[in-house]
C-alpha cells in the first residue's frame, strides 16, 4: 500500500492537469472571442489624398482621438483602424489644425476600404470604396473599375496599347457619369497607356504613361480634379 501523501499525490495530479487544461481552453476561446468582436467593432482604411490644392491633411474623431495625424498630398497612408459604427470624421488642416470639412461615415466591421480626400480645398470630401480582391474571371485577364470624383462630366476610359492611339481606339468603359462608381470590366493584360476623354469625344483630360497591368489583378481608378478646371487626375489602385 502506498503511503499516503504519495497516494493523495498521485490521485489529484490527473485533476489539476484536467483543471489546468480547461482553463487553458477556455482563455483561448475568450481570447478569440474578444479578436472577433475587435474585428467587427472596427474596420481597415487605408487613406488616398487626391485634393489638386490642398496643403497635408488630417482625419480625427470630432471631439475625439486624431486617426490620420498627417497625409500629404497625392500620398496614401497605411491601412489603420475606423470604427465601424456611424462616427463624424473632421478634415483638418495638419499645418494649423483648420477644419476644412467635416462628415459622418460608417463601416462593415472586419471588412477593408480605400477612404479617398477628394475636391478641392473649399469643398473637400470623404469618399469609401469597399474593397473587392475577388479576380477577374479569365485568368488572363485583368478587371477595373472607375469612380469619378471630378467635376468634369461624365468621362470616357480608354487602355491604349502600345501600337495604338485614341482616335482610332474605342472606349474600354464610356460615360462614368461625376460620382458614379462602375460595375467591373475585363481587359487583357498588357502594357498600356491609361487616357480619360470628355465623354463621346476625343479631348483628353487624362493621359499616363505606359504601364503594365499584370493578370489576374483588380484595380480602382479613383478619378479626382487636376491641378486645372479641365484636366483630371487618376490614382491606380490595386487589390
Amino acid at each position: 500500500r502506498l503511503p499516503r501523501h504519495l497516494s493523495s499525490s498521485l490521485l489529484s495530479s490527473p485533476i489539476r492537469f484536467v483543471t489546468c487544461a480547461l482553463l487553458a481552453l477556455l482563455a483561448v476561446l475568450l481570447a478569440g472571442c474578444k479578436a472577433t468582436e475587435q474585428k467587427q467593432d472596427s474596420a481597415q482604411i487605408r487613406v488616398i489624398h487626391l485634393s489638386p490644392d490642398a496643403e497635408a491633411l488630417s482625419i480625427k474623431v470630432k471631439d475625439g482621438a486624431t486617426v490620420i495625424a498627417s497625409i500629404a498630398q497625392g500620398a496614401s497612408a497605411a491601412y489603420t483602424s475606423f470604427a465601424a459604427a456611424s462616427t463624424s470624421y473632421e478634415i483638418r488642416s495638419a499645418v494649423d489644425g483648420s477644419l476644412l470639412a467635416s462628415q459622418t461615415l460608417s463601416f462593415t466591421g472586419g471588412a477593408r476600404y480605400t477612404m479617398v480626400i477628394a475636391g478641392r480645398r473649399s469643398g473637400l470630401g470623404l469618399a469609401t470604396l469597399q474593397e473587392d480582391t475577388q479576380g477577374p474571371s479569365s485568368s488572363s485577364n485583368f478587371r477595373f473599375r472607375a469612380d469619378n470624383f471630378s467635376s468634369l462630366g461624365s468621362l470616357d476610359v480608354y487602355f491604349v496599347s502600345q501600337s495604338g492611339s485614341v482616335p482610332n481606339t474605342s472606349a474600354t468603359y464610356s460615360a462614368i457619369g461625376t460620382g458614379a462608381l462602375t460595375a467591373y470590366t475585363e481587359v487583357a493584360a498588357g502594357s498600356y497607356q491609361l487616357v480619360l476623354t470628355v465623354a463621346g469625344t476625343k479631348e483628353i483630360v487624362f493621359e499616363s504613361a505606359a504601364q503594365s497591368f499584370a493578370a489576374g489583378t483588380s484595380i480602382t481608378l479613383a478619378v479626382a480634379p487636376g491641378t486645372s478646371s479641365r484636366l483630371a487626375n487618376v490614382a491606380v489602385l490595386t487589390y
